[in-house]
């Protein structure tokens, strides 16, 4: 039997995209798995995740391989025949048993429509945004627009699942990998690689650092601070609050702001600080492992008022992990977890006075809003990164033996 060649191969530098490839390098490196690792991704990724490379090097069947750069902005269709030019020309240099597309949603058109290689290379997926459900389909009263890509996104993702190459998709919404049904290869349920992490200090030592008011309930939005990630209509809904929840209301805003993003977001940061009696907590900017952990632990609740997001949240899972209640989108795979595991209130979060009248209901009977403490745990238990990993590294080892 031939020795196994397994390559990580990922152009996306943003996200948990790090966060998963770390564990499963480490996941890897620490078991006695038959053959070799290369870790294939970009630049931008290796200067987020530095350790990586450290970790790899204390591996002796590891390796990194640094991808080329590929814009994320511009002509879908041209990019995604350059992002398959690149996973083309680095296998065929490679030339491993089994690659794992860290972005399956990045090549479906590659792979429907003409990738192909002379060596045998079996290639696997993880799918990050999944097509929504009928019964979703239904609930949000979808056009004949919305009805139309969708025909479209499943035509193409079962022309890229009847790929020769093709064998496993690893779907990060359960819901999908339970309800769709493929002739040509497996689609397994994948947990968020999300590992329990124990906060270095206590919560009220977190809200001194912060500068948090005695008295205020910190309401915490981390992550990329889009428009997408509904950032803007979270501000805009604390402008409706009362006066009086106002004042109870501390605010944390943490993460990174993508240019396009910066002005709007500054004009109704500057607008809040002026007229509202919300104390803002902000950094806006890549913010280390151990001040996140910290800063769920101090929190009282989390917002996820994402705009039309069908996949998951690693966000959530944490919110969970930490047992911090959730205000967030009742669309796609978000709002069915809230609701099948009650993680919080999912709202119509495109409409700012919904997301402040779910903050009201939060500052006015904090014991009154929904969370389900028991259903939560067992939620963050389930997505942990060795959960993540065994279920990657097993099917791989499965269908190569």
């Amino acid at each position: 039997m031939n020795t196994p060649h397994i390559v990580l191969f990922d152009l996306n530098a943003g996200g948990h995209h790090g966060q998963y490839v770390k564990q499963l390098a480490q996941f890897w490196c620490a078991r006695t798995f038959r053959g070799r690792l290369s870790i294939m991704v970009t630049s931008s990724l290796l200067k987020k995740h530095s350790d990586l490379v450290g970790l790899v090097e204390q591996c002796d069947r590891a390796d990194i391989r640094e991808l080329p750069e590929c814009p994320s902005s511009g002509n879908l269709v041209q990019i995604s025949r350059m992002q398959g030019q690149i996973l083309k020309n680095s296998l065929n240099e490679l030339k491993p048993t089994h690659c794992l597309l860290l972005d399956f949603d990045l090549f479906q058109l590659p792979l429907a429509f003409g990738l192909r290689f002379k060596f045998p290379v079996s290639i696997s997926g993880i799918y990050f945004r999944p097509f929504l459900h009928h019964k979703d389909l239904v609930r949000f009263r979808t056009g004949l627009g919305d009805f139309a890509r969708l025909m479209r996104k499943r035509s193409v993702l079962a022309a890229a699942l009847r790929n020769p190459h093709y064998k496993c998709l690893f779907s990060l919404d359960p819901y999908f990998a339970e309800e769709y049904r493929s002739s040509t290869v497996r689609v397994l349920s994948l947990p968020d690689g999300i590992e329990p992490q124990v906060p270095s200090v206590s919560p009220s030592e977190t809200r001194r650092e912060w500068g948090v008011e005695s008295g205020r309930r910190l309401a915490f939005f981390f992550g990329s601070l889009a428009k997408r990630k509904g950032v803007l209509q979270t501000l805009d809904a604390v402008r409706l609050l009362s006066s009086e929840n106002q004042s109870k209301l501390c605010l944390a805003l943490v993460g990174t702001v993508a240019l396009a993003d910066q002005t709007a977001l500054m004009e109704r940061l500057d607008i809040l600080k002026k007229s509202s009696r919300v104390q803002l907590v902000k950094a806006l900017r890549f913010v280390s492992d151990t001040e996140m952990v910290n800063l769920f632990s101090a929190s009282d609740l989390v917002l996820l008022p994402y705009q039309r997001h069908v996949g998951s949240s690693g966000i959530l899972v944490r919110a969970a992990q930490a047992g911090k209640p959730v205000l967030g989108s009742n669309y796609g795979l978000i709002g069915r977890y809230i609701c099948d595991f009650g993680l919080g209130i999912a709202i119509d979060s495109s409409i700012s006075a919904n997301i402040a009248t779910g903050l009201s209901q939060w500052l006015e009977s904090p014991q009154d809003f929904p969370f389900d403490a028991k259903r939560a745990s067992t939620f963050g238990k389930h997505h942990t990164a060795n959960g993540f990993s065994e279920v990657i590294f097993g099917q791989i080892y499965d269908q190569l033996s």
